[in-house]
């Protein structure tokens, strides 16, 4: 559950910055093909951003390292006179409940458009128009398409202004803007809750309609006689959301842009330089999201009383100084996936945190030095809590449960067994150090 809330609060974070971007920066101009680039392009990186996390952080204090993945131990939640599933998930999780209570309504709203669609078409007759096929509606909608299907109303079918509207239909089709619909709709299912998902929709329909609009006049369309076509079709009712509407209520709006100079190409190079900017500082504003508060606690952080080996290097630090990043990072064998096994498997839950319920995040410090060995860790930082459900203790057991998954992690870090392959800095072996976060949570 807490992955998946981090990960929906950086990507809303990262799509609320991109479309803002669009909406200063972007929305007037005539690049309707960068634009479209823009906002798709936005939405999938939105998407993607936050896989991609910052593994390293370094701050002025030298206790703070290269901060390894959490290993989480997992341990069974004390008896509360309720069973621990009913506890620890119904109660625990209301957030998921509603959040995919959501996503269920958004897809079930999502079908029942495209079950309208193929209602229209088998109320439709299929007639050939200008050398094309389209389904002519008994219905007083306005004209669509939905993928390569065009439905226009009977009454503009009778008029001279039905090649017009083919030729707008057909814009949509070859441009693909079915497809960037329903990704949309896609993105608007999962991110229901967030206003920049809607906006992002409403703004890429605009678009269509722009590139429809302008594909059209530059097929020799008189501008005027084409808005006269737009104001016969206003007002007519709209079909269902996930089409392209050749009729949509921004009739404003595009006789704006069909008039509007084109932007010129020193605003093209202006944006083009400030879009990789932004995505570099979305990145940035994400990754912020995930690094752990001991990134801005740590400088008051207070490393315990270590063993002599690590104090002894402590003290010939400016002869022998320790590293946070190097040419070439130590190495455990295996991998990391390997010491990460080897952690999980060997770290017990202290029996006193389970019986009185405690819950815990640990940061261990440790050295690998020139020969690859793991000098005496250190705990850097520990937060604690109680699981939910669970009832307080006194503050003596509850000092004892922290002091024990503080214990137990430290041991099992010491008896990391295999040496690693040693870091190197400019052709030199060189010791590095490293942060290992150990969470303890009872299910």
């Amino acid at each position: 559950m807490e992955a998946l809330l981090i990960y929906l609060l950086k990507s809303s974070l990262s799509l609320a910055l991109f479309y803002l971007f669009y909406w200063f920066f972007l929305r007037k101009e005539t690049f309707y093909r960068l634009n479209r680039i823009y906002l798709l392009g936005s939405m999938v990186l939105s998407i993607i951003l936050p896989f991609f996390e910052v593994s390293a952080v370094r701050v002025e204090n030298p206790v703070v390292m290269n901060i390894l993945r959490e290993v989480v131990v997992r341990g069974n939640s004390p008896a509360t006179g309720q069973p621990t599933e009913l506890s620890g998930h119904l109660y625990a999780d209301p957030l998921i409940i509603i959040y995919l209570t959501g996503i269920l309504w958004m897809v079930a709203r999502f079908c029942v458009n495209l079950l309208m669609i193929l209602k229209y078409r088998m109320h439709s007759s299929k007639v050939l128009l200008g050398g094309q096929w389209v389904f002519l509606t008994d219905h007083p909608v306005s004209s669509f398409s939905f993928g390569r299907w065009i439905f226009i109303d009977k009454e503009s079918s009778l008029e001279e202004r039905r090649m017009v509207i083919l030729r707008h239909e057909n814009a949509h089709i070859r441009q693909l803007h079915t497809l960037d619909l329903v990704f949309s709709e896609l993105l608007c299912s999962l991110f229901w809750f967030h206003p920049a998902v809607w906006l992002y929709n409403r703004s890429l329909r605009e678009i269509h309609e722009y590139l429809a609009d302008d594909d059209v006049i530059n097929q020799g369309c008189d501008r005027v006689s084409y808005m006269g076509i737009l104001m016969q079709q206003f007002g007519i009712k709209r079909p269902v959301f996930i089409t392209n509407h050749f009729n949509q209520s921004l009739i404003k709006r595009r006789f704006i842009m069909i008039t509007k100079n084109r932007s010129g190409r020193k605003a093209a190079l202006k944006i083009s330089t400030l879009i990789p900017l932004l995505t570099f500082c979305c990145f940035l504003a994400v990754n912020s999201l995930h690094l752990p508060s001991i990134a801005q606690e740590v400088k008051k952080a207070k490393p315990v009383q270590k063993e002599k080996s690590s104090v002894k290097a402590d003290e010939n630090k400016n002869k022998d100084d320790v590293y946070s990043v190097v040419e070439k990072m130590p190495v455990y064998p295996g991998g990391s996936d390997a010491l990460m096994k080897y952690i999980s498997e060997n770290v017990k839950y202290p029996a006193s945190a389970k019986s009185f319920g405690v819950e815990s995040q640990v940061y261990i410090s440790f050295i690998i030095d020139k020969e690859g060995n793991t000098l005496t860790p250190g705990m850097l930082r520990q937060k604690g809590n109680y699981a939910k459900g669970s009832k307080k203790t006194s503050e003596e057991n509850y000092k004892k449960a922290l002091k024990d998954m503080e214990d137990e992690a430290m041991r099992v870090v010491q008896s990391i067994p295999l040496k690693w392959t040693p870091g190197e800095n400019k052709g030199e072996k060189v010791k590095v150090s490293f942060v290992l976060p150990i969470r303890f949570r009872l299910s």
